[in-house]
């Protein structure tokens, strides 16, 4: 797992590189930083608009005594694509775009919480994750404590 997050780490910087490059050539210099900013810009506009309705919603779910693990995610996921969008690279923004997309973005949000639906179920299944020990009681008795 750490080799994939170092590959990860060093890749993705390469490929935004090659993207600038790629890009600048084919439409100049100045409108390859244009187009990186005003996705930022953007981006992170767009973010903060459906932030609130999945907060909104959130706010929904507690009111009705339901926990809202779909909103959390969703707000995880636009968290992500805010961070996306924010880092300089088309690569980055592209990614951070699809999650500002809301099908895409439920279809991520439906992937993962079968993933941890599975992952809990599994878990409280198992027998091996129970703790075994010892213990006493010490609790102070009436005639210990001083008043």
């Amino acid at each position: 797992m750490a080799l994939l997050v170092l590959a990860f780490l060093i890749g993705l910087p390469l490929v935004e590189i090659a993207g600038f490059v790629y890009i600048g050539e084919e439409i100049g210099a100045a409108a390859t930083i244009i187009a990186t900013v005003l996705t930022a810009v953007l981006g992170i506009a767009i973010v903060r608009i459906q932030g609130a309705g999945v907060a909104k919603r959130a706010r929904a779910a507690f009111a009705r005594n339901e926990e809202p693990v779909a909103e959390t995610i969703e707000g995880l996921a636009l968290g992500l694509a805010g961070i996306l969008l924010f880092l300089p690279g088309f690569v980055s923004d592209s990614v951070g775009a699809l999650l500002l997309v809301p099908p895409f973005r439920h279809l991520v949000v439906w992937v993962l919480l079968g993933y941890l639906r599975k992952r809990v179920t599994e878990t409280r299944l198992r027998r091996d994750n129970v703790l075994e020990g010892d213990y006493r009681d010490v609790t102070p008795r009436d005639e210990d404590r001083m008043t």
